[in-house]
């Protein structure tokens, strides 16, 4: 299975296992299939409303041709990167920065379905064996792939990706500099803690806690947002300060007010 390697503006590698090619097919059996279904239900009850109510069966018609042409787009745009499809196999679009894709990334992976999609055969599926990061046509113009939701559990982040200190770095939340030695070792903890099968569930806790605490909003993954924001820390503030106040083994609300987090460092 492909690896995507994440590098990001802030500096820290994220890698992620790409989407298998069976997950992706399969959501799009899937997508296809929930969407055949709906042009069923509503072809058939605008048929029987097409001598009585011939404008409204004109209405549905019209509604459902645009529903099912911006399916894709409109559910990735306000579902994270996912379909229907794709939630089933748990998998989601991500720009090979490790963000979130943007409105016009997923506007482009949608306008080239035209070429990827079924109409056009095997040039999709082609694109997504033979390129690195498992890239249909639509991927490479827009620069996002899709990759496995929960490979976010593999996650690697090692201490020299921290490169907060080098020059020209830029701070992406200078809200963090309002975090508290504790907090900040709290949050270094669990970056480097040992996996668990609830490690996801700590780092997405954690990350929601600290949007609460500095009053800001996740442009990334919890596992990503949450190292960005340690190296804005440690640039604000300098050289590590203090002591695991916040430690694992204790209270969780002791740090960022409420809660309960216990893992093994």
């Amino acid at each position: 299975m492909a690896e995507t390697t994440f590098v990001t503006s802030q500096h820290v590698s994220l890698h992620q296992r790409a989407a298998f090619l069976h997950q992706r097919l399969l959501a799009w059996v899937v997508d296809g299939a929930l969407i055949f279904c709906g042009i069923f239900i509503i072809s058939s009850f605008s048929a029987m409303t097409a001598y009585d109510t011939p404008t409204l069966s004109t209405v549905l018609t019209v509604l459902l041709m645009i529903g099912v042409a911006l399916y894709p787009l409109l559910m990735e745009r306000f579902c994270h990167g996912q379909s229907l499809g794709k939630m089933v196999c748990s998998i989601q679009v991500m720009s090979l920065d490790g963000s979130r894709p943007t409105l016009s990334q997923l506007f482009l992976r949608w306008l080239l379905l035209i070429v990827d999609g079924p109409l056009m055969g095997s040039i999709g599926i082609l694109s997504i064996i033979f390129t690195k990061n498992s890239q249909r046509i639509g991927d490479l113009a827009a620069g996002t792939t899709v990759v496995q939701k929960n490979g976010y559990a593999e996650l690697h982040i090692h201490l020299n990706d921290f490169q907060y200190a080098m020059p020209g770095y830029q701070p992406t939340y200078p809200a963090a500099a309002n975090l508290s030695p504790g907090q900040s070792a709290l949050i270094s903890k669990l970056l480097f803690s040992t996996y668990t099968s609830q490690r996801w569930w700590y780092l997405n806790t954690l990350s929601n806690k600290v949007q609460q605490t500095l009053h800001i909003t996740a442009q990334q993954p919890p596992e990503q947002f949450l190292s960005i924001i340690y190296n804005d820390y440690r640039y604000y503030r300098g050289s590590f300060e203090g002591s695991f106040e916040g430690s694992f083994g204790g209270s969780f609300g002791g740090s960022f007010g409420g809660g309960r987090l216990g893992v093994e460092g």
